[in-house]
């Protein structure tokens, strides 16, 4: 039985489509009240879901000719994530095969491949590498033998030697094994210790800047840019410990990792470091009657390792040269916009670049309870293509040049 508000709005929407009609809007559809939810109400998810798919099967040849005629470059990072497939069910209706997205960037970052499997597991990195390099072989010897360098989490993966590891099979101008990402090498560290500390700010930068360092000519070279373009009176040292603070400045500064023994070393002083300030703090509190937890950790058995044992494990990583850069440090840090003296800097280094990309599934499914296979595996798609199209436009002017430079060496000498 009709209420009274249903009647007032029927009888609004007759006198409304009265008056288009009388208005001349021959345009309008002959509905009336009876089909007026019908015909005009937003469309159901089943219809949204079969637009979509049609949609995506019109689009996919093209979306497997950009990834499959990308290629790695000279570098390599292997990453995985979780998240993405924790809200993902295969058709099975198993989780099984499904929990565990891995994923191989090339150079700058580029997205290149990726596969499914239960835990992070090497197995299916391998399998993912054969086939990046069955890719480079199709369009070219010259693209498998480019890649030099590699990168993951896991680096040497406790080999004594790390030229013997797999990956130097696959790719044979990778002479060792992959390096270590420096921002996940130091958070294991620095993760050790007590959360929450007053002394985590300072050991959070010791830790950093022992495994990465700032080139400081180019540090220079940028202050004064800075100076200049803020139109501040400051003295170059406070200009350069202001400017460091900001991340668009400090992208347009050279970094390099330095070499093994001088990682050590600064290691070695920053825990030193750490450990005086911190029984320093303990005593004072101690004076003054407080409780105190500390902020170094010791180990505790099947818990946590403790800080002095996660430092030895890194230290191991260090003397095996896995936290070293494997280019020098004007090809590690490329220019975005080679003829632009003060541009931003793309370093050819980590797996961290592949970072904006777990950010970009993550957003897909952050406000899903769960997807299923076929459309979380066709968003993923999507979302891979436009993270490489996105690429190819901040760096439209590097690799244009680097396509002219291509060309240039592939044309006979006399």
């Amino acid at each position: 039985m009709a209420t009274a508000h249903s009647r007032a709005r029927d009888q609004a929407i007759s006198e409304y489509v009265a008056f288009l009609k009388s208005q001349g809007g021959e345009g309008w559809p002959d509905f009336n009240v009876s089909n007026f939810d019908k015909l005009l109400a937003p469309p159901k998810l089943t219809v949204i879901l079969r637009i979509f798919h049609a949609a995506f099967d019109l689009v996919f040849p093209y979306l497997k000719a950009d990834l499959f005629n990308r290629v790695p470059g000279r570098t390599i990072a292997m990453d995985a994530t979780f998240k993405f497939l924790s809200k993902t069910k295969n058709d099975k209706g198993s989780s099984e095969e499904t929990k565990c997205l891995h994923i191989v960037y090339g150079q700058y970052g580029y997205l290149m491949t990726w596969g499914f499997s239960g835990p992070e597991n090497d197995e299916c990195f391998q399998r993912l590498l054969w086939h990046l390099r069955k890719r480079c072989e199709r369009l070219g010897q010259e693209h498998v033998d480019a890649v030099r360098a590699s990168y993951s989490d896991t680096c040497c993966q406790g080999l004594q030697d790390p030229t013997t590891h797999w990956i130097t099979k696959i790719f044979p101008n990778c002479k060792r094994a992959p390096h270590k990402d420096l921002f996940h090498a130091g958070k294991k560290l620095t993760d050790a210790t007590q959360p929450l500390h007053e002394l985590s700010p300072v050991f959070n930068q010791l830790v950093t800047s022992s495994l990465l360092k700032f080139d400081q000519s180019s540090v220079n070279h940028v202050v004064k840019y800075y100076l200049k373009n803020t139109k501040q009176n400051l003295a170059l040292e406070l200009a350069r410990e202001q400017m460091m603070k900001l991340k668009v400045w400090r992208n347009k500064v050279k970094n390099y990792a330095p070499p093994r023994d001088k990682v050590e070393t600064d290691l070695r002083e920053a825990y030193a470091t750490i450990e005086t300030e911190d029984f320093k703090l303990k005593h004072a509190k101690s004076l003054e009657g407080e409780g105190y937890l500390p902020l170094l950790l010791s180990a505790k058995r099947g818990v946590r390792l403790g800080t002095e044992n996660e430092l030895k494990n890194l230290l191991l990583h260090v003397k095996k040269g896995c936290c070293e850069d494997p280019f020098p440090l004007e090809d590690i840090n490329v220019a975005v916009d080679p003829h632009d003296n003060f541009t931003d800097f793309v370093r050819d280094r980590g797996t961290s670049q592949g970072e904006s990309f777990h950010r970009l599934l993550n957003q897909l499914v952050n406000e899903l309870t769960i997807q299923g296979a076929e459309l979380g595996h066709k968003k993923l798609w999507l979302r891979g293509t436009r993270f490489n199209l996105a690429k190819d436009l901040l760096l439209q002017k590097l690799l244009k040049i680097e396509k002219m430079q291509g060309l240039a060496d592939s044309q006979p000498t006399d």
